[in-house]
């Protein structure tokens, strides 16, 4: 068994999981953001109905 491939292997499966977990947080952040925007919108359509 070569300890040299395994690391490398693990670096490579660390780097992926690092990429992946900023990929979930943009995407969970953007949600939030479009989430509140669209709630923000919702609250002020009727002031905006009323202009």
């Amino acid at each position: 068994m070569k300890m040299h491939t395994t690391t490398l292997l693990s670096q490579k499966a660390q780097n992926m999981m690092n990429t992946l977990i900023a990929m979930s947080t943009i995407l969970q952040q953007t949600k939030r953001a479009t989430s509140q925007r669209t709630r923000t919108q919702f609250i002020l359509a009727p002031c905006i109905r009323k202009f």
